[in-house]
């Protein structure tokens, strides 16, 4: 009886080759998907700090500010053509009812309220929880939203209203329907708290430091 060859050898070339081709892919794109990442988190910071020309990246240790890749920040300063700081925005990232949202707060460190929100990746869905990115009384109602500090927790815990009811200074408009993930945008508020800690200790750094380079820059265009 003859032997029949054997499928295996073949199978294993097959698998490896497409491995290696998977491979390949993966390096062509990597950068690409970086480079688009990147872009979308700076058109966020422009959208959550009006007026803001450039921003700087700061990583956070004991309330003490490192520089930082603006992609891996834990804040993100933002100013103006003069150099002035216009505020400080703060990605974050919580587990939604899908999956994990990655989020972006701008925050006013003078007025102490937030100046805006946008939803850089959520698979929420559809049509429920993803209106946290759409839905316009929720958007509302978190610009401007009190985040005040007492220490280094907020004076006051943000939390969700009842829709159309009278709101306290600290509380978002809830979504209908998409309760977790409202609940998700609140607690991820609730947990900046230590980097606003952090924005308020060094808030005469970020200002002085902005100035300088506003003038550096000045004094080379000259």
């Amino acid at each position: 009886m003859s032997r029949q060859p054997s499928v295996l050898p073949t199978m294993v070339g097959v698998a490896m080759a497409c491995g290696f081709a998977i491979a390949l892919v993966f390096q062509a794109t990597a950068g690409q998907i970086e480079r688009n990442r990147s872009e979308l988190l700076e058109q966020a910071v422009a959208e959550v700090l009006p007026g803001v020309a450039n921003m700087r990246g700061y990583a956070i240790a004991d309330d003490a500010l490192t520089d930082a890749a603006t992609d891996q920040a834990r804040i993100i300063a933002g100013y103006d053509q003069t150099g002035s700081l216009v505020g400080v925005a703060l990605p974050a990232r919580i587990m939604g009812y899908q999956d994990t949202i990655r989020m972006l707060f701008g925050y006013d460190p003078v007025s102490e309220r937030l100046t805006g929100f946008a939803v850089l990746d959520s698979r929420e869905t559809p049509g429920l929880g993803s209106r946290i990115g759409t839905d316009p009384d929720f958007l509302a109602s978190l610009k401007g939203l009190d985040v005040e500090l007492a220490g280094h927790a907020l004076a006051n815990e943000a939390s969700l209203a009842t829709r159309g009811a009278v709101r306290a200074p600290w509380q978002v408009d809830g979504i209908t329907g998409a309760t977790v993930s409202s609940r998700a945008v609140i607690q991820a508020i609730n947990d900046t708290a230590p980097a606003l800690a952090a924005i308020r200790a060094q808030l005469p750094v970020l200002e002085a430091t902005s100035k300088v380079r506003a003038e550096a820059t000045e004094g080379n265009d000259a």
